[in-house]
Parts: C-alpha cells; sequence; structure tokens
C-alpha cells in the first residue's frame, strides 16, 4: 500500500499526497467530452474572430495551450489523449535571402490602392491560396516548434511561443506587467517594416506616410486555429 510519503505510483515523481491522492482518474469518454469541449470553445472563437472581434486570437490561444502545452506539472489534455496526433501545416516556406525581411506564412496581406491612399491588412490565409500553401500534415512537434514569423529585425516566433505569449502574458488567461521584450515589440510596434500613405500619389510633397494598424500576430493565431480544427477533426469525425 502506498503511504502518503511515498512518491506517486504515476510516476509522476510527486508524493501520493500532493498527486493522486484522493483523486480519481478520468475515463477515456470523459477526456474525449473534455475534448469536445475544447473544440466547442475554439470552433466559437474562430467564428468570432471571423466576424471582426479580433481579440478573441487570445482566447483561441488560451485553448490552444489547454491542448497543446505541457508543463512540469502538468500535462497537455492531448498528450494525455494523442501524443501522436498530425497537424496540418499551412505555412508558405521561408525563403532565406541573407536580407532583413518581414516575413508571415500563415497570413495572406490584403492590399487597397487608390490615387488617394495605400492600406494594408493582414488576414488569415484560411483555405485560400491552398494551391500555393504546403497542406500538409506533420509530426506536432515539428509543427508545435515550426518558425511562423519573421519581422524586419529577423526575429522569429513559432507557434509554441505565440501561443504562450498571448495565453500566459498577453490577456489570453493572464495578464503580465512585464512581456517579453520581442513580443511586446511584435505586439504593441510596428514591426513588418510596412507603411501605408494617404495623399496624391502623382503630388509626393502631399503624400503623409504612417505605419500599418494591422498586426499579424492576431490572424496567424486564427490561422494556428484554423489548423488544429482540420487536424483533430480529421482524426475525431465524431468531434
Amino acid at each position: 500500500m502506498t503511504s502518503r510519503n511515498d512518491s506517486c505510483s504515476c510516476g509522476s515523481g510527486i508524493k501520493y499526497k500532493r498527486c493522486c491522492l484522493g483523486k480519481r482518474p478520468l475515463t477515456s469518454k470523459d477526456l474525449l467530452d473534455s475534448l469536445k469541449e475544447q473544440i466547442t470553445f475554439l470552433d466559437t472563437s474562430c467564428n468570432s474572430f471571423d466576424q471582426g472581434n479580433l481579440i478573441e486570437s487570445k482566447r483561441i490561444a488560451l485553448t490552444l495551450r489547454i491542448l497543446f502545452h505541457d508543463t512540469k506539472n502538468s500535462k497537455s489534455l492531448l498528450s494525455i489523449i494523442d501524443s501522436n496526433l498530425m497537424m496540418l501545416n499551412t505555412a508558405i516556406p521561408i525563403v532565406e535571402t541573407g536580407v532583413k525581411m518581414f516575413s508571415s506564412p500563415l497570413t495572406m496581406q490584403k492590399i487597397s490602392k487608390n490615387p488617394e491612399s495605400l492600406t494594408f491588412k493582414f488576414e488569415p490565409a484560411l483555405e485560400n491560396f491552398k494551391e500555393s500553401r504546403p497542406w500538409n500534415f506533420i509530426e506536432f512537434k515539428n509543427w508545435w516548434n515550426q518558425v511562423i514569423l519573421v519581422d524586419s529585425d529577423t526575429i522569429t516566433y513559432t507557434r509554441e511561443e505565440l501561443v504562450l505569449h498571448m495565453a500566459d502574458t498577453d490577456g489570453g488567461a493572464h495578464v503580465d506587467p512585464k512581456q517579453d521584450e520581442k513580443y511586446y515589440e511584435l505586439s504593441k510596434t510596428n514591426k513588418t517594416g510596412i507603411r501605408t500613405y494617404k495623399g496624391d500619389i502623382t503630388k509626393p510633397e502631399t503624400l503623409v506616410f504612417s505605419d500599418i494598424d494591422s498586426k499579424p500576430h492576431l490572424p496567424a493565431m486564427r490561422q494556428i486555429g484554423f489548423e488544429v480544427l482540420h487536424s483533430i477533426r480529421r482524426k475525431y469525425s465524431e468531434i
């Protein structure tokens, strides 16, 4: 019989009294029901984003954290249910040019130009331009650690980094009074190197340039949500 101060028999390395004592394991049905709940949350957040609520991307990040992020003391839902899930990758390959250049391979760029202005907006790719995107399924570890944003200073961001920054420090689950410097720069400043203008293009002296308002990390998170929904429903048709 395991005593309170023995290491827990589950293999966690934690004392029994702080681990499994007084707890009942969830059944396979319980876990699948929990997965269905999280996918419902993800669906709702993605639909809200598509209706124009861009900050819903932070709740997308929170759901993805629950699904995928393991910590020292807890396992993610999908690592318990299915550690071999293959993930849809829709990111256009990043081409190394040796020149500092912004890249957002999960998004598409919507440009509106007329004689008096130029506007620029990032949007999730979703299923658009499918023929020019990989649209392949890769192992989770490679997907999670794949670079999906490169700012104008060639600072990179993986799916994991983006999810954890948005969920842990930027309003998904918590707001941290001190944020990681590179994430702060990405989310609060223009790290794309792209500028727009207003004025008569035929009269350069009238042009007024400004940084774009559109932030690439928000639609990138929506696209990650899109990939996750496709990946899970590909294997679990009942969800």
